[in-house]
């Protein structure tokens, strides 16, 4: 199976959604300029996810810039469709194999949303996944996220 298959889902989910069986993952690596020093200010990026199909997946992997206290990932806009948010660390990914997801956002709909408060413990300086997973299909999907 695929590392970054997201129908591992954390144990607290209570949703009983079935994932499709295909995935296609198409990966990009996000930088943002002056990682170095974190401010009080917030400092956002855009991700746009043109087009995933119902069972498939698409992410990204974005370093979170060491300082970094807060941690804000959503979704928003998109087609008619269902996009599910997951996020986590590579660190935690990779040693938790019964919850691989420090969050896990998934409503009807494509308003999801994960914080500082579920990606505990915060790991400033390393690297994190951002999947987004379509329990139904949908296209123009924004991604926001965001660190101070």
């Amino acid at each position: 199976t695929d590392p970054l298959d997201a129908t591992s889902r954390p144990a607290s989910n209570d949703n009983d959604e079935e994932s499709g069986s295909s995935l296609l993952l198409f990966t990009a690596i996000v930088a943002l300029q002056n990682q170095a020093s974190a401010s009080s200010e917030w400092v956002s990026a855009n991700w746009t996810v043109v087009f995933v199909a119902q069972g498939d997946n698409d992410y990204i992997v974005f370093q979170l810039p060491s300082g970094a206290t807060e941690f804000e990932i959503s979704t928003y806009g998109g087609s008619d469709g269902d996009a599910d948010l997951y996020v986590t660390s590579v660190n935690h990914y990779n040693s938790n194999e019964e919850n691989r997801w420090q969050c896990a956002s998934y409503s009807e709909g494509s308003l999801e949303r994960c914080t500082t408060d579920n990606l505990q413990p915060l790991e400033p300086g390393s690297d994190y996944y951002i999947l987004v997973s379509a329990y139904a299909s949908f296209s123009d999907l924004t991604v926001t996220y965001r660190y101070r």
